[in-house]
């Protein structure tokens, strides 16, 4: 599985703060440029990013895309793993030995949990936040019954490794269509990205935790996002129904005072992808920040 899939990049040690914990990063563009961090999206890894997106954005701008801990081929780290300030530390302690302390920070779905939470505790280090099709707020429900059991100690863990076992990679790959829709996936995306990295046991049981338990998270932080002073992009697909932008982004921009929406019409889940255009010119107004 991970000879069909390697690292692309470097995995940095966080040192003893983190306990020898090691994040895997790719970097790509001038390293005197804007640094951007690019933080993907739950059963994912940087290889989204690394599928075409990177290669607008590096002729002008230094770009980190990172494996959130626990998923491609960073270390999971510590027991508190699960919540997204604590990846979001994680992260910026790889920046940090990168030689950047300061950043646009893109999240992707899930990953904009990380990205939001990482201007909300560290905002000196945040030159702007991209959102792209982002989880911000808690929504009405639950996150789902595998999920929601899966988050269950013990019980998750056997649960996770039987699910992942019979949840096939072609399996898997028909649900990269779903989470395009209404676009398809680009050629050749579902077979580059590596859905096998997401349904080793460890990883699908971590997915689980990550979605499981991240309503309560935002039920205690969304609110401090009247405090956010960083300059924030939305870009939102208003035809996604995987994370719904009048969840989570309309609030967002209601509710952060220096948030700007960028609603795409006709577009899904999967924006920086099927309207790279718009992120890039979101990025492009953030990197004013400079």
């Amino acid at each position: 599985m991970e000879a069909s899939y390697p690292p692309l990049g470097d995995r940095i040690d966080l040192g003893a703060d983190f306990a020898g914990q090691k994040i895997h990063v790719f970097q790509a563009g001038p390293r005197t440029a804007p640094p951007v961090v690019l933080i993907h999206g739950a059963s994912g890894n940087l290889r989204d990013f690394t599928f075409g997106f990177i290669d607008r954005i590096s002729d002008r701008f230094r770009v980190i895309a990172i494996d959130r801990p626990g998923f491609g081929y960073s270390d999971r780290g510590d027991g508190n793993a699960h919540l997204p300030d604590n990846q979001a530390a994680a992260m910026r302690a790889a920046a940090e030995a990168l030689g950047v302390n300061r950043a646009i920070i893109a999240g992707h779905s899930l990953g904009s949990a990380s990205a939001l939470s990482w201007a909300l505790d560290a905002p000196e280090t945040v030159a702007g936040v991209l959102v792209l099709g982002g989880v911000s707020h808690p929504w009405k429900g639950t996150a789902g019954h595998v999920y929601d059991v899966g988050s269950v100690p013990g019980v998750g863990h056997m649960l996770a490794g039987a699910v992942a076992a019979f949840v096939s990679e072609r399996r898997a790959k028909s649900g990269i269509e779903a989470i395009f829709r209404p676009q398809a996936a680009p050629d050749g995306y579902a077979d580059y990205v590596g859905v096998a990295l997401a349904l080793r046991a460890a990883t699908f049981r971590y997915n689980n935790l990550d979605i499981g338990l991240l309503k309560p998270y935002l039920k205690r932080r969304s609110p401090e996002y009247a405090n956010l002073a960083t300059p924030i992009e939305i870009v939102h697909g208003a035809l996604d129904t995987i994370v719904p932008p009048d969840v989570h982004s309309i609030p967002l921009s209601q509710k952060a005072p220096n948030a700007r929406l960028n609603l795409l019409e006709g577009v899904g889940h999967m924006p920086h992808h099927v309207a790279p255009e718009a992120c890039e010119a979101a990025l492009d107004r953030l990197s004013a920040s400079f």
